[in-house]
């Protein structure tokens, strides 16, 4: 798995926010497989990346200020995630965290490092009607996180208030 990571560029006069992070995201496809790269969506939502008559498995996120990128084997589920802290994170903390993970995570960088997380599995999950409170952090510490029986593995490539990442495969 490698994991590629760019700067959003400033928005230009009259540029939407999503056409930024797009035309982002785009160039950095081209950068990490060339110009001949075709961008699109397979029916479950998740992004579909061919270059060189060959299908790569990618997952992709945006932070206020990056575009993070995961690149894996086919044979893998993976997701990534890319975030800054918000005071968001703490209101509406009772959507996303169990009561076993709020007593766990108490400092904002953890409660930012357990939202990445399960944005990463609902990602790689690829599993309609998974909500982020079934997706279970309590073992973030030993690199695992679980959802419905399965169990992925997480790194965090960075991870401070001002960005964390956070990858899983399975």
């Amino acid at each position: 798995m490698k994991l590629y990571v760019s700067p959003l560029p400033p928005l230009k006069s009259g540029e939407s926010r999503a056409a930024n992070e797009r035309n982002a995201t785009l160039a950095l496809l081209r950068e990490i497989f060339g110009n001949e790269v075709l961008y699109s969506h397979k029916p479950s939502g998740a992004p579909l990346i061919i270059s060189a008559g060959k299908e790569h498995l990618v997952s992709i996120s945006h932070s206020a200020s990056t575009v993070a990128i995961a690149v894996a084997d086919a044979e893998e589920a993976l997701g990534v995630d890319v975030e800054t802290y918000r005071v968001q994170l703490e209101r509406v903390q009772s959507r996303y965290l169990s009561d076993a993970e709020s007593e766990l995570f108490t400092a904002p960088v953890d409660k930012l490092k357990a939202w990445t997380a399960k944005e990463a599995v609902y990602k790689a999950a690829l599993t309609p009607g998974l909500s982020l409170t079934e997706i279970d952090c309590t073992r973030i510490a030993d690199g695992i996180v679980t959802a419905r029986n399965l169990i992925y593995s997480i790194t965090f490539p960075a991870a401070s208030l001002s960005e964390t990442i956070a990858i899983v495969t399975r």
